[in-house]
């Protein structure tokens, strides 16, 4: 995302010269409603979707002064986002030297004209998705001496248990060519994981915590596998998809049999657990 540069104008400072602070309130909705242009949903938009998204809070840490004629630039990051909640931190910076001069977060609920609580999910599930791919990176501590903060992007992660996230962390010693589909096996990589290996993870998933499997229909043919447990969609082969934006709702359910008469896919399903009881093995998880 672009930064929001904006000049200081003179009616913007005080009798001491310096940018009166609630000026600074305003220069994060000019950049709230920049980054919502960016990512492809201005708030005339939202509002047509009878969305609206009210502030909840705002927290400024004031961190040095500006004066008339300064450039700044105010990056905006999503740092939390439940569905129905949303958290923008802001970083504001001399452009010139790159002093910060503000930190600053604000949070946000949407609703509807009524002023009832709503899901974005369920009523804009497209920038939903895209708010959920811009959010922070989540850290999980794993209750074992001396293991090292891990950070996860797949979908979803936001709503899954430790368990599944630490799956995660095996699955990517446990990934590889031979696992991968064989239409997209030359262009695996150790940089891109999950390259052709939804399907199958999503049934090993489904082996160890039950649910459903469900498949994206996909444009340029097949369908993308993800997971649904206790009413929660994940999927961790998601990444492969870098910043496409994937439809989790309505899909259709798939059945392990029909997939399973692929022999190769099957035996590349095969080749996944013997590789994740191998690893988990080796680390003494097993």
């Amino acid at each position: 995302m672009k930064p929001y540069v904006r000049k200081v104008q003179y009616y913007e400072t005080d009798m001491m010269g310096i940018v009166h602070h609630a000026n600074y309130l305003h220069w994060m909705e000019e950049a709230r409603i920049d980054f919502m242009e960016q990512i492809g949903y201005s708030y005339a938009e939202l509002e047509g979707h009878g969305v609206f998204s009210p502030v909840k809070s705002l927290a400024c840490d004031y961190k040095q002064s500006c004066t008339f004629n300064d450039f700044i630039q105010i990056s905006v990051s999503v740092a939390g986002f439940s569905g129905a909640r949303l958290i923008l931190r802001y970083e504001m910076k001399k452009a010139e030297t790159d002093d910060v001069i503000c930190t600053a977060t604000s949070e946000h609920v949407f609703m509807d004209q009524q002023g009832r609580i709503l899901r974005l999910k369920r009523a804009v599930p497209e920038l939903s998705q895209k708010i959920e791919l811009l959010s922070e990176r989540i850290s999980l501590s794993v209750d074992e001496p001396g293991t090292d903060t891990d950070t996860y992007r797949f979908y979803g992660a936001k709503a899954v248990t430790p368990d599944i996230l630490r799956l995660y962390d095996d699955l990517k010693h446990a990934w590889c060519a031979e696992t991968c589909s064989p239409k997209m096996r030359s262009s695996w990589s150790k940089d891109n994981p999950t390259l052709g290996q939804c399907s199958i993870t999503a049934f090993l998933v489904q082996d160890l915590f039950g649910g459903k499997v469900y498949g994206i229909p996909l444009e340029e043919g097949g369908v993308h596998c993800y997971n649904v447990v206790d009413n929660i969609a994940f999927d961790l082969a998601s990444e492969q998809f870098g910043n496409r934006i994937l439809n989790y709702e309505g899909n259709p359910e798939q059945n392990r049999e029909e997939h399973f008469e692929d022999h190769d896919k099957f035996e590349r399903y095969e080749l996944l657990k013997k590789r994740l009881t191998s690893y988990r093995r080796d680390q003494g998880k097993e």
